[in-house]
């Protein structure tokens, strides 16, 4: 009960309603996390059990390793949590199934999805580690296609994530990769005005 005494009014009543153990919230004392952080992370669990369960009802595994066994998989949003309304937050359209492996350079904009089925690596992803995952760098790999909604995410995804990644990359390195970004960039407006 000592550490109870010096945990906020709000922090007990979370430990309280979430079932924290003693020990965890002594050490949430010890680090000083905010109340606020702690009670939006609480809340924010089941809606992250909603969207993958969203996810699901459209995916069933993971594009590129193919793993379906859903322990193994992480619901990831093409659209940013950050970037996103409500409704965007929790559309099941704006998520793809991916292995943990998978969904960090998804998610750090060095892979994503084009509308035609196919894999995109950003020029500046670093390859080996991509390959190291079970990612081919070589070839085009067929994704599977996808709904008009979960084109317009991805379109998304490819223009804010992936070329934020390489534009911020640029920035550190301009005379190593401007080429290819420059290329990759030509690439997208070529398709943009077939489509």
């Amino acid at each position: 009960m000592a550490a109870d005494q010096s945990l906020s009014p709000i922090s007990v009543t979370l430990q309280r309603a979430s079932g924290i153990s003693t020990l965890e919230s002594e050490a949430r004392a010890v680090v000083n996390i905010q109340p606020e952080r702690t009670a939006s992370n609480i809340l924010a669990r089941p809606r992250q059990g909603i969207f993958k369960q969203r996810v699901m009802q459209i995916e069933w595994r993971c594009r590129i390793t193919g793993v379906h066994n859903l322990n193994h998989l992480v619901a990831s949003r093409c659209k940013p949590w950050h970037d996103s309304n409500n409704e965007e937050r929790l559309n099941g359209e704006n998520g793809q199934l991916l292995t943990p492996g998978i969904d960090h350079p998804f998610d750090r904009g060095s892979i994503g999805f084009e509308g035609s089925c196919r894999l995109v690596i950003s020029p500046v992803a670093h390859l080996p580690s991509l390959q190291r995952t079970g990612i081919d760098t070589r070839g085009v790999v067929n994704v599977g296609g996808f709904t008009e909604r979960q084109r317009q995410y991805l379109d998304f995804h490819r223009n804010s994530v992936l070329l934020r990644a390489a534009r911020y990359a640029v920035v550190f390195a301009k005379d190593q990769i401007r080429d290819p970004v420059d290329a990759w960039l030509e690439r997208f407006d070529t398709a943009a005005k077939l489509r």
